[in-house]
């Protein structure tokens, strides 16, 4: 007996509402329109009512999403979202969702984790850090395994704008201390130079932020925003496995920023 797709979604919804909270279900999963499940292909059609909203399911619940659809649609499932942006009249887009991506830590909902646009390249000095005040160089715990990186990161912080190690990438285990010292470095940058423009922003909410401006035809500001930091941080760069498109658009920004003597951190 052939099961119903929609059932097969109020299932999904069951599962979800278990492993997230009440207000989170509400907020982001109760909006969730099931449109259409086609099964040869394996794909799964459903409504959002906007970019927002994908953006944020994206960067936070795409691995709940993935390990549910596959439990109860099967596995390979391809989940594909129909934006219903509210305008007269409406809005439609389909984006694709990657099953790939790990969900990454939450980021605070600010603008500026939104795709840049023209407004924003147009305020040289007016851009949230998106630094974690609490991860300091006071508190960053020293060793003998890390005893040289934080050397050469508070070097770099006192001298942000000098060539050597520029880039600087910090590469190692998950646990061992980049975000702390990227975010260390960010903030001594930020005290001693508070004219600068200091960007820190996950690798995954990159990504978000560029496959937002591709969908609004923005990707030219959004290019030209990231050219504008002084000292762009990148954490979590692994997430760009695979995304030829993102690392082709950051490959540009990062030779403007490397010809024009700004820093690049990665991690």
């Amino acid at each position: 007996m052939t099961v119903n797709p929609k059932a097969l979604w109020d299932q999904s919804l069951v599962l979800i509402a278990q492993n997230v909270t009440k207000e989170q279900y509400n907020t982001w999963f109760k909006p969730i329109v099931f449109e259409l499940y086609d099964e040869e292909k394996k794909t799964l059609l459903v409504q959002i009512p906007s970019t927002f909203f994908y953006e944020y399911l994206e960067a936070n619940y795409v691995d709940l999403l993935t390990k549910v659809l596959s439990h109860t649609f099967g596995s390979g499932v391809k989940l594909t979202y129909r934006i219903v942006v509210v305008k007269k009249p409406p809005v439609l887009s389909n984006v694709e969702a990657d099953p790939a991506d790990a969900a990454p830590k939450p980021e605070s909902e600010t603008r500026a984790n939104r795709a840049p646009s023209i407004l924003d390249v147009a305020q040289p000095q007016d851009i949230p850090s998106h630094l974690n005040p609490k991860l300091t160089f006071e508190n960053y715990i020293e060793g003998d395994s890390n005893k040289m990186t934080r050397s050469i990161g508070c070097s770099i912080a006192e001298h942000p704008f000098n060539a050597q190690f520029n880039p600087f990438f910090i590469y190692g285990p998950s646990g061992c201390g980049k975000t702390h010292l990227v975010n260390a470095i960010g903030l001594m940058i930020k005290k001693l130079y508070p004219e600068k423009r200091i960007l820190y922003i996950s690798a995954k909410l990159f990504s978000v932020q560029y496959t937002q401006a591709v969908l609004e035809n923005h990707t030219n500001d959004f290019i030209a925003f990231y050219q504008t930091v002084d000292v762009v941080i990148i954490d979590d760069v692994q997430e760009w496995i695979g995304k030829t498109k993102t690392l082709e658009t950051f490959f540009h920004i990062f030779n403007h920023l490397f010809r024009n003597n700004k820093r690049i951190i990665l991690a």
